[in-house]
């Protein structure tokens, strides 16, 4: 099965349609503006579904709503990953909000054995307080204590991946309306030789009043709520060829693929 003359088998989204319409229904009950971005966002836009390549749907929302999503009780199963990058340790040490979030998807078992973890990392630090020389105590703590921290990364790591997150801040203290997404010197580098976009500044700048109020647009069988001028934040990220071609950056050798016979990808067999 080929769309858009690409192999896609290998490379469906990871996001199933069912759980980015549970979450996206919970974000529009609870008032959190939470919205659809980069690759996604243009999914939906030009073709009412997933990219035929992209496997990470990506979200943003402004630091000033953050708060409303990292205290939310999410759908069961589902958790807000604040991820321990450099970036978002700067922003967390200096007093705001992270750079980058995710939000994740648990299957029941692995629930259940981060609670045995926790269990046992409990039981262990009694156990070695009540048996464990005074001298050694202290030792022995923080080898069980580090060890449940790793295992407890490896057990996150093993959950589903539904929605990749950034945070929009504020460019400056003077313009509120201004929100700026902070980058790495080598993202910046890889939009500028694989889009040629020579505008780089704009490209990681929203004007708060392209994005809210935020507005609804067909995504498959369910109107997903995504910035109010999205075809504009588009044309700025990707470039005025946007909505005539689709480029893959994946391929070096196919940059560019002719969309007129695009379809996105079934939702069922997501």
């Amino acid at each position: 099965m080929n769309y858009c003359e690409y192999p896609i088998t290998a490379n469906l989204p990871r996001s199933t349609y069912e759980d980015i319409v549970t979450l996206f229904k919970y974000f529009e009950s609870k008032n959190i503006p939470v919205f659809p971005r980069d690759g996604f966002l243009l999914g939906i836009i030009r073709h009412n579904g997933f990219l035929p390549f992209d496997i990470d749907p990506d979200v943003a929302i402004t630091s000033s709503d953050f708060s409303k999503l990292y205290n939310a009780h999410l759908p069961a199963y589902y958790y807000i990953n604040v991820q321990p990058s450099p970036r978002n340790i700067k922003h967390l040490l200096s007093g705001r909000v992270p750079y980058e979030f995710t939000i994740k998807k648990s299957c029941s078992n692995n629930r259940l054995n981060k609670k045995i973890l926790m269990l046992g990392v409990c039981l262990s630090l009694v156990i070695i307080y009540l048996k464990t020389p005074r001298k050694y105590w202290l030792l022995f703590s923080v080898l069980v204590l580090v060890i449940g921290i790793i295992l407890y990364f490896i057990l996150n790591a093993i959950d589903q991946t539904i929605l990749d997150g950034t945070v929009f801040h504020p460019k400056t203290s003077n313009d509120e309306n201004l929100l700026h997404q902070e980058v790495e010197r080598n993202e910046s580098h890889v939009f500028s030789s694989e889009y040629g976009h020579s505008d780089k500044e704009s490209s990681w700048t929203w004007d708060k009043r392209d994005i809210f109020p935020l507005s609804k647009h067909k995504f498959y069988d369910y109107d997903i709520a995504v910035p109010r001028d999205s075809r504009k934040l588009l044309l700025e990220h990707y470039g005025k060829n946007v909505f005539d071609v689709m480029y893959k950056k994946e391929d070096k050798n196919l940059t560019k693929i002719d969309i007129s016979n695009c379809k996105p990808l079934p939702a069922k067999l997501l």
